[in-house]
């Protein structure tokens, strides 16, 4: 558990919910760490009907993300030797004059959002600014909460405002978090109505299920109600070149969301999968190469032509964007990051000034306009997505 971060990885799921104490036999947990502050950190977990808590000293947080996955496997072990359900989970800090409750960090939240080994949003401070044990349990003290974004979900938003409610009466169980994850899981991965249609009735609370080729086109046409009639055979290639795996065609939800997120809005479903069509005819998109890959293709090239190459790719790191990467005339490779999350524009960024357009095709185009970027450039050959079109 971090002070500052606030994450604690409890079974798959991360959450901390604060109950009242009623004090029953304890069990003393030993921390195999060596400095005083973690070791400090580590103190008697109680139960009572509700849920487990445990009672920390002064250093109420453990100093390592480590820390905390050690403490949460002894957790988990101690409830399941004891026959208790894995509930909720208390962090007290003790006070000369007795215990008392300052910090319920309840996640899912901004930092962290994690289940099944799926992580949705990077770590990010809770309170920007507040930094320090003092610090962030005064502030919380004080009423503060994080910051919740009208952007995100419904769900998640509900799910969040109720765990970190002033009320310890109003936050949610453990298994109350746990039976409202499955929605909130899919709410937050696939930002399309009609995805997530799709993404609960094939993977609902089997998120890292991979699902077969003929089994996702089953339920893709009944919740798009597509009209094969309006598509050519073309369009459902390229959607499977995307979504699926290339060793066994099956499907993944981490990988139908992220088509989602660089190609959405789904509605109308043609217009959806003529864009994924459109992208894959172009001889400069190579997909699903990486920034190494994309760099050791163009030095290879460049080495035996000394021609300066282009070309564009997803990325791999941040849902819903792409990348622009060249090689300069004296070999220098450039990797430019092109922002775009769900249905927004596309912003090419690490240029002055930064280019904004509607589509990555009208992007390309004013990069082509530009003499610091593709004007005296070439296509890189060998597009993977070639033979899909021959």
């Amino acid at each position: 558990i971090n002070a500052e971060y606030g994450v604690l990885a409890l079974d798959s799921l991360v959450a901390i919910a604060c109950h009242e104490l009623e004090q029953r036999e304890p069990f003393v947990l030993e921390a195999p760490f060596s400095d005083v502050e973690t070791r400090s950190s580590i103190g008697t977990l109680r139960d009572n009907s509700q849920c487990t808590s445990a009672t920390v000293d002064e250093h109420v947080w453990l100093s390592s993300i480590g820390a905390g996955d050690w403490f949460a496997k002894k957790y988990v072990q101690a409830r399941d030797e004891l026959g208790m359900p894995r509930l909720a989970l208390e962090v007290l800090r003790v006070e000369p004059i007795g215990a008392r409750r300052v910090f319920d960090l309840s996640v899912p939240s901004r930092n962290a959002f994690v289940a099944g080994g799926v992580g949705v949003h990077n770590c990010m401070p809770l309170f920007p600014g507040v930094k320090g044990k003092q610090n962030i349990t005064q502030h919380v003290l004080a009423g503060n909460r994080p910051e919740i974004y009208e952007e995100w979900p419904k769900s998640l938003k509900t799910l969040l405002a109720l765990c970190w409610h002033e009320d310890p009466n109003r936050r949610p169980l453990f298994r109350e978090i746990q039976d409202k994850f499955d929605r909130v899981i899919i709410d937050v991965m696939c930002p399309d109505p009609t995805g997530r249609r799709i993404c609960k009735k094939l993977w609902k609370g089997c998120e890292l299920k991979k699902v077969s080729y003929e089994e996702f086109e089953e339920a893709f046409l009944e919740k798009t109600r597509l009209n094969l009639k309006l598509i050519r055979h073309i369009h459902l290639k390229a959607l499977c070149a995307i979504i699926c795996d290339p060793f066994d065609d099956t499907i993944t939800l981490e990988r139908f969301c992220n088509c989602v997120n660089w190609f959405g809005p789904m509605y109308p479903v043609e217009k959806f999968l003529e864009r994924i069509r459109d992208l894959l005819q172009k001889k400069w998109f190579h997909g699903f190469v990486n920034s190494n890959k994309a760099a050791q293709l163009l030095k290879t090239r460049w080495s035996s032509t000394k021609q300066q190459y282009y070309l564009y790719r997803f990325s791999l790191s941040t849902p819903g964007c792409f990348a622009l990467t060249f090689i300069e005339e004296d070999g220098t490779i450039v990797h430019k990051r092109i922002s775009h999350s769900f249905n927004s524009s596309f912003v090419l960024m690490n240029n002055s000034p930064p280019l904004d357009f509607p589509t990555i095709e009208l992007l390309h185009n004013g990069c082509l306009q530009d003499q610091n970027l593709l004007r005296s450039k070439k296509i890189l050959p060998g597009s993977p997505f070639s033979s899909l079109f021959e």
